[in-house]
């Protein structure tokens, strides 16, 4: 018996190909400091396909509520039908958080699924949330709550960000993370996130809207909690998901430092920028070579300076971008390239130059990837997005029209039908550039991707996008894999 519930909606369609899930550290940071009093359950709709049961059966219970996290995008469908599951079996309140309900928490409290919203970070404000409904107390005077009153919507005051240097060890222990391993082989990457914000004001970015001030835990907290990772999990392999992990290189090369002592065989960063790259001598980047670094992501977004500046990429300069892959090639680490395309007032001739980039860097080094080319969101709140208010984007009216926005259904007003129909197939080409993920070994994506690969290449070269039968074979797979 849980005394409540969190649940992890899929991002989407469930894939054909195995994959493994990160672990969802949202979750686990809002049941960090209740884990000490109550007792906690996370149903993962990514990984169990029987969550409906599992939830139903979770309710009859009568746990203190039900928590639901979401990202803008399809994550919100699949977050609401739990919420819906959860009023139609119960009468346990609904408490929505993430990114979405912080960047919108009074549309996201509107609907009638949803009881609570904690905006911002949910350490703190969960915990009291919970306190309070399970002593049947009022909630009027919790920081970073908004609630329905008498048919009225209400916004308590905004809460402060936490003191991560105060917050306990995450409670791992209510996750089954032999579950989290990947498909092939019996190994562990575990994700860890030592640092929270970005101090980068990239106009798309809803970090720098929500949570641009970047605070850390220091080196040797970071290095405490991963040992206490390590003995509990039996993981060798780490994943930081920091925003922008390197901030402070001097920090980052402390935490480095200790990884042999602690048996660590690899690591990755998935948050870097090109300015702080720049900064790393051959020492430096030596360091992270013979300390066991697997990978380096990189938020490159565009090969098109114009655009760079549009977005605030910094530096604008593409040819710092190409020196710095140069450079990085004679290091034996992986590079992930993350570029996105759809920009406002975003030409033919600086799509180009973006395809043109990514397959320079591809060229330059062979350790170096992209990732596929993904869509550019209107995040709401960031200067971007008042910028595409003015070509004409209209902003959804209820919380649900906010899952739509996918490949197939992009919203942009500046694209027409065609346009969006050829960044789909741009989008499905330049999946033969990404890396294969390390343990992978489904040999129908393998020898799918051998067979695609020289088309895509083709397309790419040439920005020929005409004639997309791959991306009909693709929707017909993925309605053949999810019917309903």
């Amino acid at each position: 018996m849980a005394d409540f519930i969190l649940i992890q909606p899929t991002l989407g369609n469930r894939t054909f190909f195995p994959l493994s899930q990160h672990l969802p550290l949202g979750l686990l940071h809002a049941a960090n400091l209740l884990s000490k009093e109550f007792k906690g359950k996370i149903i993962d709709q990514r990984l169990d396909s029987n969550w409906r049961a599992s939830l139903i059966e979770e309710l009859k219970q009568k746990p203190i509520c039900v928590g639901i996290t979401s990202m803008t995008g399809p994550e919100i469908k699949n977050g609401l039908e739990a919420a819906k599951l959860t009023k139609l079996n119960s009468k346990t309140p609904v408490v929505w958080g993430g990114i979405h309900a912080t960047l919108l928490p009074e549309q996201t409290v509107k609907n009638r699924y949803i009881d609570y919203v904690v905006k911002g970070e949910g350490e703190e404000t969960f915990y009291e949330l919970v306190k309070a409904l399970s002593e049947h107390r009022p909630v009027e005077g919790i920081a970073g709550i908004w609630y329905k009153r008498n048919g009225n919507i209400v916004g308590n005051q905004d809460r402060d960000f936490v003191d991560l240097n105060l917050m306990p060890a995450l409670p791992y222990e209510i996750l089954d993370l032999d579950r989290y391993t990947y498909p092939s082989k019996n190994e562990r990457f575990m994700s860890f996130e030592s640092s929270r914000g970005c101090p980068r004001r990239c106009t798309f970015c809803f970090i720098g809207s929500s949570s641009c001030y970047w605070r850390a835990l220091s080196p040797e907290k970071t290095i405490e909690h991963i040992s206490r990772i390590l003995r509990l999990t039996g993981a060798r392999h780490i994943i930081f998901i920091d925003s922008n992990f390197f901030v402070n290189l001097e920090r980052a090369k402390i935490i480095i430092e200790a990884f042999p002592k602690l048996n660590i065989l690899s690591w990755q960063s998935r948050g870097l920028d090109i300015d702080t790259g720049l900064l790393m001598n051959e020492e430096y980047l030596r360091l992270l070579e013979n300390s066991g670094c697997e990978m380096l992501d990189f938020g490159i977004e565009s090969g098109s300076e114009r655009i760079r500046k549009l977005i605030n990429k910094l530096p604008a300069d593409v040819e710092k971008i190409i020196k710095l892959n140069r450079r990085l090639a004679n290091f034996k680490i992986r590079i992930r390239y993350n570029f996105m395309a759809g920009f406002p007032t975003e030409t033919r001739e600086d799509l180009k130059k973006t395809v043109d980039l990514i397959l320079k860097l591809k060229k330059e080094n062979h350790r170096a990837a992209s990732t596929k080319l993904s869509l550019y969101t209107p995040y709401h709140g960031t200067k971007l997005f008042e910028f595409a208010l003015t070509l004409g984007f209209k902003t959804p009216s209820k919380l649900e029209a906010w899952s739509d926005y996918e490949w197939t259904q992009s919203h942009l007003p500046w694209l027409n039908n065609k346009e969006k129909k050829e960044l789909e197939t741009l989008h499905l080409a330049s999946a033969v550039l990404e890396h294969i993920p390390r343990f992978y070994k489904s040999w129908i994506y393998i020898f799918l991707r051998r067979i695609y690969t020289p088309v895509a290449l083709c397309r790419l070269k040439n920005l020929f996008l005409k004639f997309p039968l791959e991306v009909r074979i693709k929707n017909i797979l993925l309605f053949c894999n999810n019917p309903h």
